[in-house]
């Protein structure tokens, strides 16, 4: 089983949505895949939910973490072939005062995740937009980690942040700990996305990857007709995208 956490301290730059199409490309692929919502705005969770919420009064990873259930209650068909989810809620956002006095609070998630390694291939982490307990929860338990970054110079000094974060936990608790890349999200065809390119390319050189995500109308179709890119339109250039990510970070 390979875990791989998706984060940045920035929100609004696609980790949900890379989330959710890099485990439809997985899937596709006969691998079976298990999403964790990191996230207390539980964005990841509201994608499989429809018209009906299915998820406000079951188990979910707050309560797993919280209230000490097994992962295994947690953990749901999503409805896609391949696909499990353990969704979020709001609660997620009372980890840190919940821990603030346990040491090993870091080390969680991995021990619960070791507990369903024979269960999937892989665990795609959805990371909340901070660097706080959740988010080093989850960079404890993966093998590897990808940051996105919006064309903004917020997203700059974001993802540099995330770095120096997460070499620490490499140095502290995870000496596995890898970067699979940097991804550019939310390119659109206009000058500041080529400007901010070069820039990013100057601070990352070869770990900004090749592969770019484009602000595509029909990735947010497909979502909200429940399904990801790979599966509602397979063979079109937004499919192509996160095939061409997941082949690039070697999944």
């Amino acid at each position: 089983m390979k875990v791989l956490s998706i984060t940045n301290l920035k929100g609004g730059v696609a980790k949900t949505t890379i989330a959710y199409n890099l485990a439809g490309v997985l899937a596709e692929r006969g691998k079976r895949v298990l999403l964790i919502d990191m996230d207390y705005q539980a964005n990841l969770t509201t994608l499989f939910e429809g018209e009906e919420p299915r998820f406000e009064t079951g188990a979910n990873i707050a309560k797993v973490l919280l209230e000490s259930l097994p992962l295994s209650q947690a953990i749901y068909e999503s409805g896609i072939p391949n696909v499990w989810l353990v969704p979020a809620d709001i609660d997620l956002s009372l980890l840190d005062a919940r821990y603030q006095s346990d040491l090993n609070a870091h080390f969680l998630l991995a021990e619960l995740l070791e507990i369903e390694r024979e269960r999937f291939d892989y665990v795609l982490i959805d990371c909340p937009p901070h660097l706080f307990l959740g988010t080093r929860m989850a960079l404890v338990a993966s093998d590897g980690y990808l940051v996105p970054v919006a064309a903004d110079r917020f997203s700059l000094r974001a993802a540099m942040h995330v770095l120096q974060v997460a070499e620490n936990i490499r140095k502290r608790a995870n000496r596995d700990l890898q970067l699979l890349g940097i991804v550019m999200t939310r390119v659109m065809r206009r000058r500041v996305s080529d400007q901010y390119l070069e820039i990013f390319r100057e601070h990352f050189n070869s770990k900004l990857l090749t592969t770019q995500i484009k602000e595509r109308t029909v990735i947010q179709e497909a979502a909200t007709h429940g399904s990801p890119i790979s599966v509602f339109e397979p063979k079109g250039e937004a499919a192509e995208m996160f095939r061409s990510l997941a082949n690039e970070i070697h999944l």
